[in-house]
């Protein structure tokens, strides 16, 4: 496998992003109309669909 371009490669000296102030999906996303919606948008599917019962 060849390496990435310079210009993509991650900057060894940044500072991570901190992930852990982030709030969780089961927090921001509930009920079945907005956790079918936030499907769609995440897998850019073109109509609407549903998910199974599945949760995070």
């Amino acid at each position: 496998m060849r390496e990435p371009a310079e210009e993509l490669r991650a900057d060894p000296d940044a500072t991570p992003p901190a992930f852990d102030g982030l709030a969780s999906p089961a927090e921001v996303v509930s009920g079945d109309r907005t956790h079918d919606d936030f499907f769609d948008a995440v897998v850019t599917l073109a109509e609407p669909a549903t998910t199974s019962s599945t949760r995070w």
